[in-house]
């Protein structure tokens, strides 16, 4: 019985931290219905979370200041205030075209408060044999 105690104690304890740790990994992201899809321009040079080995998370990627991109959703993380939102750099990757290595990522996310809105998505055209809304 004291083994039980002490396992839950550990666990409840250990909680936490857990859903901390994966703060930018997309386990626990939950979409902002609010979330007005768009062009967004970098405000900093903006750090990119990705899920991949750690060796790469040390390299630091960044989307370099000024840089354009197209944003189709964002949301949080279920243990953050819906306010602190991430854009899932994932979702219409294609149109961000040559800004990241996208082969290396797994769910690849920024957070808003480094990037201004700066214009609406444009209206999907036919190009290239497909319907894209792509600004690049």
């Amino acid at each position: 019985m004291k083994r039980v105690i002490i396992l839950l104690a550990f666990a409840c304890l250990s909680t936490p931290l857990i859903s901390w740790a994966q703060k930018a990994d997309g386990y626990d992201y939950q979409n902002n219905d609010n979330f007005p899809p768009g062009v967004y321009e970098a405000v900093v040079d903006a750090k990119v979370y990705f899920d991949i080995d750690k060796k790469s998370v040390e390299k630091g990627v960044r989307i370099k200041k000024g840089t354009r991109i197209s944003i189709y959703s964002a949301g949080y993380h279920g243990s953050q205030p819906p306010s602190i939102d991430w854009f899932n750099l994932g979702d219409g990757q294609e149109c961000n075209g040559k800004i990241l290595p996208w082969e290396k990522f797994g769910w690849i996310g920024a957070l808003k408060k480094d990037f201004t809105r700066v214009a609406d998505l444009p209206n999907p055209i036919y190009k290239n044999g497909v319907i894209t809304n792509c600004t690049m």
